[in-house]
């Protein structure tokens, strides 16, 4: 995958983010989005080595659309400025915790992993989960590659303990959260040239146990 390439593409579009000047740098986009959907793939095999629920994911299945959705949108831009790819049980239309990987015209990579959007089931789920065996979650969350890699949980979080939770539980901090994901980004420059998919697989993995323990307890 020519990082490069991808990324100076990626900042034209950004600059002319309009329908003319894509179909006049089509032929520009198609080997580029290949490339990617190829870089994809080989990501999946490698995490499928410690994930076995996406032995039978295909790249098409994960890769975002560049085209925006713009129905409800006050910003009528009709494309992604970024390629990504949501690699999970379902690919990118898949409600399971997963893992997501992307590259935006600023250059940087982001690599993320978790449940950014859960449905109120799923979130029940994961409260429910967290406040009975808060051992088990800390355990998750405390481990040292995953904690030196992806540090503390951001997102949006209810100002008060959910209903139904002990607001004195040594957890309501996480009891709060609205979304349970990850991420971190790096420069496009530091992914290595030799095996990257392999890069992203291994940071994937570090965020498994994490990821794994989501989606057993909200699927």
């Amino acid at each position: 995958m020519d990082t490069k390439r991808l990324v100076a593409f990626l900042k034209g579009l950004k600059a002319h983010n309009n329908k003319a000047w894509f179909d006049a740098h089509r032929d520009e986009y198609e080997p580029l989005r290949q490339d990617f959907f190829e870089f994809v793939q080989r990501v999946i095999l490698d995490t499928a080595r410690f994930d076995p629920a996406l032995r039978n994911l295909t790249a098409k299945e994960a890769v975002y659309r560049i085209n925006r959705d713009i129905r409800f949108s006050k910003d009528k831009t009709p494309y992604k400025t970024s390629f990504g790819a949501g690699i999970g049980p379902g690919g990118k239309k898949g409600n399971l915790a997963g893992y997501h990987f992307g590259i935006n015209e600023q250059g940087k990579v982001f690599i993320a992993g978790g449940l950014h959007m859960p449905e109120p089931n799923q979130l029940e789920a994961i409260r429910q989960s967290i406040a009975r065996q808060p051992k088990k979650f800390t355990t998750l969350i405390n481990a040292p590659a995953f904690k030196k890699q992806f540090g503390s949980f951001d997102g949006e979080r209810l100002k008060k303990a959910p209903r139904g939770f002990d607001p004195d539980h040594p957890l309501v901090e996480y009891l709060k959260l609205k979304q349970f994901a990850v991420w971190t980004d790096i420069p496009v420059s530091r992914l290595p040239k030799k095996n990257p998919e392999q890069f992203v697989a291994d940071q994937f993995k570090v965020m498994a146990p994490f990821v794994l323990w989501l989606r057993a307890v909200s699927a």
